[in-house]
């Protein structure tokens, strides 16, 4: 999905989430103005690690200018967007606290908000495969 324009109700965020907050589409406003990456083919890559200008959206599709109102399916700009939902706090969070290449191309998957980077839900348990025993041996 692209980015589109939001209606910015200017409700604070609840402490507590509504019950389908993965569903919500994370919603920003933009803090100043933001320009996309230079080369088109970065919006298609999982996230930079690290960047030098905070003004540059690697999923950025245009210019954003400063107090616009956003909803993406992308991950954010941390130096130029202020969450306005739930479900944007929850995302941005989690892009910040997490190292950029073991991130998904994008948290939004199957209409809900997926966020994991490998190592942050619970590790598989491994068991020894049960062997058959054979009559007679």
């Amino acid at each position: 999905m692209s980015t589109t324009t939001a209606t910015d109700d200017r409700k604070p965020i609840p402490a507590l989430p509504s019950l389908n907050w993965r569903h919500e589409i994370p919603k920003y406003r933009i803090s100043r103005d933001t320009k996309p990456a230079p080369k088109e083919r970065f919006r298609f890559e999982p996230p930079f690690s690290s960047s030098s200008e905070s003004d540059v959206w690697q999923y950025g599709e245009r210019i954003h200018k400063a107090g616009e109102a956003i909803e993406t399916t992308e991950w954010p700009n941390p130096g130029t967007m202020t969450p306005l939902n739930f479900s944007a706090q929850r995302v941005l969070e989690f892009f910040t606290s997490r190292q950029k290449s073991r991130l998904q191309r994008s948290p939004w998957r199957d209409g809900q908000i997926h966020l994991d980077d490998g190592l942050s839900n619970p590790l598989p348990k491994i068991t020894t495969p049960l062997i058959p025993r054979v009559a007679g041996v």
